[in-house]
């Protein structure tokens, strides 16, 4: 024997469920889709690059899942300014799954870099949200604050060699 009035909440519940799946596939397609915009388009690029505060890029080529290339990145806060040229990256975004970004490898021609003060009353450190590895990476000129290093290589053991040291720059 049927009940008609069990029969029917059932049938209605199958609707809903069935409903309810649809929504959540398709919830999961878009989701998957703006994921795959992001990290394989040059537009996903250039928005994640215009979504962080103090960066300004030049010439951004490239797409987040493979090689990108830069004529000029800048990015200025109350601590630091840095500025770097002729810039080429490979980032493995499986190991943010691991917590840390893997940046390998990167090539830079000039990274001009000034740290500055805070006066008399000590900053904060700067804090990333996850660590970063940088596997393998050239870097031909690098200047800190008034001091020049030229041809500094860094291998993935982490051992870091310069033609020339450190040399002083005279002030311009």
């Amino acid at each position: 024997i049927q009940d008609p009035f069990f029969g029917g909440l059932y049938v209605l519940a199958m609707r809903w469920l069935s409903g309810a799946l649809l929504a959540l596939a398709l919830l999961l397609l878009a989701v998957a889709g703006a994921i795959g915009w992001l990290v394989g388009t040059e537009q996903g690029l250039q928005w994640a690059a215009a979504r962080v505060p103090g960066l300004h890029t030049e010439g951004l080529r490239g797409h987040l899942a493979g090689e990108v290339t830069a004529e000029g990145l800048s990015f200025e806060s109350s601590a630091v300014r840095l500025r770097a040229e002729q810039v080429s990256v490979r980032a493995h975004l499986a190991a943010l799954l691991g917590g840390r970004l893997t940046l390998e490898p990167l090539r830079v021609q000039k990274i001009e870099l000034e740290l500055r003060g805070a006066g008399d009353k000590p900053s904060e450190p700067f804090r990333l949200p996850l660590q970063i590895h940088i596997g393998n990476a050239r870097v031909d000129t690098l200047i800190v604050q008034r001091h020049l290093i030229r041809d500094l290589h860094v291998e993935s053991d982490g051992v870091a060699s310069a033609s020339r040291k450190r040399q002083r720059m005279t002030p311009s």
